[in-house]
């Protein structure tokens, strides 16, 4: 869910989305062309890199730099609330901005 920026407008630089992450739920992981920071609102998550394991609690933050690789693990048995803070992507050439 696009808060600022992307579909939500008002934003032309930055874009704040709100990502909800059911138990047992997450997103494998990947490597970003832009850099984030994941800010937890509510709950606790598994951050996983090729270096190991992260932990994030409530009121955590993590900066992703761009091209690190994580991906995301709700190990719990609560529904996570995360902020993704990030970038706005470029528009394409010729055409309306990219969708996240």
């Amino acid at each position: 869910n696009s808060l600022i920026g992307g579909k939500a407008g008002n934003a032309e630089d930055l874009q704040v989305g709100l990502s909800i992450f059911e138990p047992g739920g997450g997103a494998e992981q990947s490597s970003r062309p832009i850099e984030m920071i994941y800010f937890v609102l509510e709950g606790t998550l598994t951050i996983t890199t090729p270096d190991g394991e992260i932990t994030l609690n409530q009121f955590d933050s993590i900066y992703r730099p761009i091209g690190s690789v994580a991906g995301i693990i709700n190990n719990s048995s609560e529904t996570v609330k995360m902020l993704v803070i990030a970038p706005a992507m470029p528009a394409p050439a010729g055409g309306a901005p990219a969708q996240k």
